[in-house]
């Protein structure tokens, strides 16, 4: 990608190509030294009027100047630049985007949908209470999931940012809330990409809405397109069998879906997960073993980052302490409400929609402990 102009006030680039930096520098040089030069040959011709007698100067012939020329060899126009002149358009997340961590963005109702660039050619769509994420490559548009609720609105946001197709689609995971779309708005012959437990699933589930995968993986896969490269990573199934992470790792930009809800309480009993034990490491994982900058995360309508992550995990450890001790000192059947009121009582303020399935969590969590 090119680069237009130094970063205004704003933090805003606009694209242009530029000289490659060193070129610059070394033609910027040979034109400084060849002034320095012109202007002494000038002074030095007046001192010498000034101190020599008129009446003993001899008319002499001067060479001209020779024509100072510069050498633009064709590899040096160049759309790249060195490491060294990355920009924030080009090296990560876009700083203005780091707003989003906090506060939602304003989402169009006659639209019913946010799209934004957050880093170069990496697109976060927000609709419907749902996220998605795709990419331009130069070559195609990478499309992760499809969710239902977002559905025609998201081939809208795609074209209003773009003119190129759609080429290849990655399942985060098999729930169709989340890529139940795909097989409605995505072309049939592109590369679908999942998990193997995932696509056993959707080979199982046999709907049209959720085309089978043509390429899969077990552990971890890299997808290169155009100018943007992938990571897949499996980590175990934090929510359900097949989930995985993606990592875009130049841009530092993560995704991973119904693990955990940025700023509020979890889905109900844990993002009903199928492992709880899997669910608690997956947030040590993510912090400790990738490098990212944000995470879209699925749901809600802010964007992640690691604190959201492990206050996450603290919430869980704490629910998991509380009913601990309500199994110790409460009658079996109060169980379930100590931990409901002991919970609320202890994160009330820190966390949106603390209430609304925390019955559904003490639950799971009851079962979970007794289990151990």
């Amino acid at each position: 990608m090119s680069i237009n102009s130094l970063v205004d006030g704003a933090g805003l680039i606009e694209p242009v190509e530029i000289y490659n930096r060193k070129k610059f520098f070394k033609i910027k040089m040979k034109f400084e030294y060849a002034l320095i030069g012109v202007m002494g040959f000038l002074i030095g011709g007046i001192l010498v009027l000034i101190a020599v007698d008129p009446g003993e100067t001899q008319q002499q012939e001067i060479e001209p100047a020779k024509e100072m020329t510069f050498d633009f060899e064709k590899e040096d126009t160049i759309t790249e630049t060195t490491e060294s002149m990355l920009t924030p358009k080009e090296a990560g997340v876009f700083p203005e985007v780091m707003m989003y961590i906090e506060t939602p963005p304003t989402i169009d109702e006659e639209k019913g949908y946010f799209v934004d660039e957050i880093a170069d050619g990496i697109y976060w769509l927000v609709g419907s209470g749902y996220q998605a994420m795709f990419l331009t490559t130069g070559e195609g548009v990478i499309v992760i999931d499809a969710p239902q609720p977002i559905g025609e609105k998201y081939l809208q946001a795609i074209e209003e940012v773009t003119d190129e197709p759609i080429t290849h689609m990655i399942y985060s995971h098999s729930h169709p809330d989340h890529t139940g779309a795909a097989g409605q708005i995505f072309p049939d012959n592109i590369e679908y990409i999942a998990h193997q437990d995932t696509a056993d699933i959707l080979i199982s589930d046999n709907d049209p809405n959720r085309p089978i995968p043509t390429v899969t993986f077990d552990d971890t896969y890299t997808l290169s397109v155009g100018n943007q490269v992938l990571e897949l990573h499996y980590i175990g199934p934090f929510h359900s069998e097949g989930d995985i992470v993606i990592i875009v790792p130049k841009q530092k930009v993560a995704m991973a879906v119904d693990l955990f809800h940025p700023g509020a309480a979890p889905y109900r009993a844990f993002a009903v997960t199928v492992n709880l034990d899997a669910h608690i490491q997956a947030h040590d994982t993510l912090v400790e073993d990738f490098d990212f900058d944000v995470l879209i995360s699925g749901h809600e309508q802010i964007l992640a980052i690691k604190d959201h992550i492990k206050t996450d995990k603290e919430f869980i450890l704490s629910m998991m302490e509380i009913t601990e001790q309500a199994i110790q000192n409460v009658p079996s059947d109060e169980v379930v409400q100590t931990c409901v009121d002991n919970t609320i009582a202890e994160w009330e303020g820190q966390l949106r929609d603390l209430e609304q399935f925390m019955t559904e969590h003490c639950t799971a969590m009851e079962e979970y402990v007794l289990s151990q």
